[in-house]
């Protein structure tokens, strides 16, 4: 969970302000919450990405060692 916090760069709220954010999910329509989940998306997919582009660099450093 922190990490998911760390991401949306709220990892330093207070609890009370974290937990009236999350309840507010609540009363968010369908169409925002497909909007908050394709926004999601995109950012995890973009990691993936690099990390992946990361590890490529790496092993082919490794290989010229």
């Amino acid at each position: 969970m922190a990490v998911l916090l760390e991401i949306a760069d709220i990892l330093n709220e207070d609890k009370a302000t974290l937990l009236g954010y999350f309840m507010k999910f609540h009363f968010l329509s369908k169409e925002e919450i497909k909007d908050c989940k394709i926004m999601g998306g995109e950012e995890f997919q973009m990691r993936e990405e690099k990390k992946k582009m990361l590890k490529r660099r790496l092993e082919k450093n490794n290989g010229f060692k």
